[in-house]
């Protein structure tokens, strides 16, 4: 006979945990989305933008590996540099702003940095300052994930519910970013840790809830709003936006984003003045409209 592990029969519950009214909806395109290019990105680096998260009427992009991380000004499109160190394995594929400050009188939330990469699952929460006119980030804390192999979870991306305090990871149930048969896209809960505990490291008994769904190729940027996981997929020629519902077990909402003159790999996707901006792997940013009132 067979064993099974503690850690995959806890996933096993917590799949079962999540079935509080799946949802019946089927994939369709979003009526009244739109989408504008606003401006491009001009930064001069061997790498290509990744994660991106917006604050009031900064973008604060970071780029593959963390060669750099350029704070734009969405009106004026002025870019100002934050010095970082350049790490091989770290991808910076999903970036968020917390809900929490580090110190009541900072300007901005923590800034969450989620890796990816299979080898660095983890993310790191920056506090963002600033030296006169210019920005800083500091460490302090560092989230590290479940073990891929135990939790069935690779390729984590963190994406923060700010409204609820939790914490989820979206990836793959193989070792692999392809969509399969063989492969699915999971979605765990997890609770948000205290910014001021240290360092964490999130185990499979912290899954509050997990679910899976028919995988999509690449996971990119994601952001949640009014408690569902809005994230864009693929790379060049066929990137869609997905609206997923945890509790309802479901993608509610798809968007073909090529049929709207997005052509490239989208990379970032963030909350900015009611609407959703979303950066593709040249640098061009774009506005979506239309869809999180739905």
């Amino acid at each position: 006979m067979r064993r099974i592990s503690a850690g995959v029969v806890c996933i096993l519950l917590l799949m079962l945990c999540c079935a509080t009214g799946a949802c019946n909806a089927k994939e369709s395109t979003i009526d009244g989305f739109g989408s504008r290019k606003l401006f491009k990105e001009k930064v001069n680096t061997a790498t290509s933008p990744q994660g991106a998260a917006s604050w009031g009427h900064y973008l604060f992009q970071f780029y593959d590996q963390q060669e750099r991380v350029v704070v734009f000004d969405v009106d004026t499109g002025k870019s100002s540099t934050i010095s970082t160190e350049r790490v091989g394995q770290y991808h910076c594929n999903n970036v968020n702003f917390g809900a929490a400050r580090y110190e009541g009188s900072d300007e901005f939330p923590l800034l969450y940095v989620s890796m990816e990469h299979i080898d660095q699952h983890k993310a790191l929460v920056y506090r963002v300052g600033r030296r006169g006119e210019d920005f800083t980030l500091d460490v302090v804390q560092t989230i590290h994930y479940p073990d891929p192999v135990t939790a069935g979870l690779y390729y984590p991306n963190l994406v923060l519910d700010n409204d609820n305090g939790y914490l989820y990871l979206t990836g793959y149930s193989t070792n692999s970013y392809e969509a399969s048969e063989d492969n699915r896209l999971c979605v765990a809960r997890f609770p948000l840790p205290d910014p001021h505990a240290g360092d964490v490291t999130l185990s499979v008994e912290d899954m509050i809830c997990r679910i899976e769904l028919d995988s999509i190729t690449a996971t990119q940027g994601a952001v949640c709003y009014d408690g569902k996981i809005y994230q864009v997929y693929g790379f060049d020629g066929y990137p869609t936006l997905r609206v997923i519902d945890v509790d309802g077990q479901c993608v509610r909402d798809v968007v073909y984003l090529k049929e709207y003159g997005f052509k490239r790999e989208p990379e970032s996707l963030t909350l900015y003045d009611g609407a959703l901006l979303c950066v593709d792997v040249a640098g061009n940013v774009y506005r979506f409209d239309g869809v999180l009132s739905r």
